[in-house]
C-alpha cells in the first residue's frame, strides 16, 4: 500500500491530461492524451480508452456523464486521486504529513526539501511546489544537454 503512495510526486500513470486550459500536449500526459484521441475530437471516448487502465474507472471520472473524458474531467480526477492519496497517508488528519507518516516513502528520503517553510511537517501545497520544481529542473537539464550539442 506505501509503495503505492509514492505516486504523490510521480506524474499519475492512469489520468492522462493536460492542465484544462491547454489545447495542445503538455508532456507525456498530453502526449498520451492525443495519441488515445483517435478522433481529434479534443476528448476520449470509451472505445478510445479501451485496454488502458483508465478503461475502468471511465464512468467515475466522466463527471458530467455525457460518454467523453474532456482534459478538464481527466485533471480533475488527478488532483482528487492524489488528495485522497494525501488523506490516507495523514494518519491524524491534520492536513500535513509528519516524518513518521511519510516513512517508508519517497516523500521520507526528500522530506526536508519538501518541507519548505522548515516546519517539520509537508503539505499538498509544498508536495505540488516540490514536484513543480522537479518538472522544472527536468526540462531546463535537457535544454542544456540539447545546447551543448550544438
Amino acid at each position: 500500500m506505501m509503495h503505492q503512495l509514492l505516486t504523490l510526486l510521480v506524474p499519475a500513470s492512469l489520468l492522462l491530461a493536460a492542465p484544462a486550459d491547454d489545447a495542445k500536449p503538455d508532456g507525456k500526459r498530453g502526449a498520451k492524451f492525443q495519441r488515445l484521441d483517435t478522433d481529434g475530437s479534443g476528448t476520449l471516448s470509451a472505445a478510445e480508452v479501451e485496454g488502458t487502465k483508465l478503461a475502468k474507472h471511465f464512468a467515475k471520472v466522466d463527471a458530467d456523464g455525457d460518454g467523453e473524458l474532456s482534459r478538464d474531467e481527466l485533471h480533475a480526477a488527478r488532483k482528487a486521486r492524489h488528495a485522497e492519496r494525501f488523506a490516507k497517508m495523514d494518519a491524524d488528519g491534520d492536513g500535513a504529513l509528519s516524518p513518521s507518516e511519510a516513512e517508508g516513502t519517497r516523500i521520507a528520503r526528500h522530506f526536508a526539501e519538501i518541507d519548505a517553510d522548515g516546519d517539520g511537517s509537508v503539505t499538498q501545497d509544498e508536495l505540488r511546489a516540490a514536484h513543480e520544481a522537479r518538472k522544472g529542473k527536468k526540462r531546463g537539464k535537457g535544454k542544456k544537454r540539447g545546447k551543448g550539442k550544438r
